[in-house]
């Protein structure tokens, strides 16, 4: 259960439960987020024949850490990330949003997205996070 941590006026520190609706919906926001900053990373450095530079797996490669993170500190904040990144990517793989590179970073919205999921980053950062999530929540071994 995740839970902030806050000090009150009397300097006693209370301890206020997030619910799971709310973990939900932080969930949603950060699923957009980390899917957008993924897909975004990759077509910065592959329009205009760049290819795939070291900065944009390090760009990547942030975004995958901090999605770790959120996964594993916040189960079902990740677990509501990941299945929503993984859904998208197989909505924009089935409709066929867009393959091929984006015309601009500014109008091309569609063909941002598009172009991330091609590229398999987002699909593994929502297996990540959803796997991380369900990790953290199996139980302890017993000795």
């Amino acid at each position: 259960m995740s839970g902030i941590v806050a000090e009150n006026s009397r300097g006693r520190v209370d301890r206020r439960r997030v619910s799971r609706g709310v973990q939900a919906l932080l969930g949603v926001a950060a699923g957009v987020l980390i899917y957008y900053a993924t897909a975004v990373a990759w077509v910065v450095l592959t329009m205009g024949g760049f290819g795939s530079g070291p900065w944009a797996r390090i760009a990547i490669s942030i975004v995958a850490g901090l999605s770790v993170f959120v996964g594993w500190r916040w189960p079902i904040v990740g677990l509501t990330a990941g299945i929503l990144i993984v859904a998208f990517v197989l909505f924009a793989g089935l409709t066929g949003i867009s393959s091929g590179p984006p015309a601009s970073l500014l109008q091309d919205v569609p063909g941002i997205l598009g172009h991330g999921a091609a590229s398999g980053y987002p699909s593994t950062l929502g297996v990540v996070l959803v796997c991380s999530a369900i990790v953290r929540r199996l139980p302890a071994p017993r000795n």
